[in-house]
């Protein structure tokens, strides 16, 4: 069980770096009015 939460834990991390990306793209895009979409 401990190597299924490791394997879930590695792309986990992925995803929340590109939320991450998102959200500050999303904040400097407010300024630019850039569609979400393009991320």
């Amino acid at each position: 069980m401990t190597g299924v939460k490791i394997s879930d834990f590695r792309p986990t991390i992925n995803e929340i770096k590109r939320i991450l990306k998102m959200f500050l793209y999303s904040i400097r895009a407010t300024d630019r009015e850039w569609p979400i979409m393009k991320i």
